[in-house]
């Protein structure tokens, strides 16, 4: 069997294929042919084996290949289409997310709100009985040459009041500390559970 045959013999097998990969086929075992030059011809010929044999190897590596593609774009396929289920469930939950959202960050500011409205509530307490102290010393000082008694027990509730708005003043600084650092961790609760 010379190239010729086993070309016209091959061909026969390969006339199955579709154009484009017959063509690619037949064009290789030509350029094999070619290369290896008329003195090789019985060599290649060992090498390749019968025409039949060189043609289902021709198969199955177009088989082989035409498989990984068909993977391929299933795995494009499947990311793709879970894509649109993604965005899909995006678009109907948006409904339902937004207004979540919404009434998470209006909880969020009015917890703020109370405490930073509770902070100032104490702060001005301590201002009330400061100002209350010192008004009930100067009074128990001006009462003092009329009514000894009544004088020492209005400047006693003075230094009282005026004692009792320290306290406050205290209580408000380590109040705001607390309440910030639990709004701090509140805030920052919230978000973890949003990105997850």
């Amino acid at each position: 069997m010379n190239r010729e045959d086993y070309l016209k013999a091959l061909d026969k097998y390969l006339k199955r294929l579709p154009q484009k990969e017959y063509e690619n086929a037949v064009g290789y075992f030509r350029e094999y042919f070619e290369d290896a030059g008329e003195e090789n011809e019985q060599e290649v010929i060992r090498e390749l084996g019968t025409p039949k044999e060189a043609a289902a190897e021709v198969l199955r590596n177009l088989l082989t290949e035409s498989s990984k593609e068909l993977q391929q774009e299933e795995t494009k396929k499947s990311h793709i289409g879970k894509n649109i289920r993604l965005a899909v469930l995006a678009v109907l939950a948006a409904p339902i997310g937004l207004p979540l959202a919404v009434a998470a960050i209006a909880v969020l500011l009015s917890v703020v709100l109370t405490v930073a409205a509770m902070v100032v509530c104490v702060f001005a307490f301590s201002l009330t009985l400061f100002c209350v102290g010192g008004k009930l010393l100067l009074r128990g000082l001006v009462a003092l040459p009329v009514s000894v008694p009544g004088a020492m027990l209005l400047c006693g509730l003075g230094i009282l009041a005026i004692g009792c708005g320290l306290l406050s003043v205290i209580l408000a600084v380590y109040l705001t500390k607390w309440l910030s650092a639990g709004v701090v961790m509140f805030s920052r609760k919230v978000i973890r559970k949003r990105r997850k």
